[in-house]
């Protein structure tokens, strides 16, 4: 399943928050951002809120360069959501 997918099937079963873990994650692509960027148009902040959880080294470097972290809160690593 895709991300924007997993994230219109969580909205459908009433969710508000969704919070992706990506303490695991060792790569992103454009492909990946450009996922986060259709998923907060989909749903902006006052619908849905999905929260970057634990980004780890490069990850959260590409997350911040790429401005990613304006449209979603990032937790984990000493930040509130």
């Amino acid at each position: 399943m895709f991300f924007t997918d997993a994230v219109q099937e969580a909205v459908k079963k009433g969710a508000t928050t969704i919070v992706l873990d990506m303490s695991g994650t060792t790569m992103l692509d454009s492909s990946a951002l450009g996922a986060f960027i259709y998923a907060r148009k989909l749903y902006p902040r006052d619908k849905v809120e999905i929260i970057i959880h634990k980004p780890q080294g490069y990850i959260r470097t590409l997350i911040e360069n790429a401005r990613i972290n304006v449209l979603f809160p990032i937790s984990g690593n000493g930040e509130a959501a």
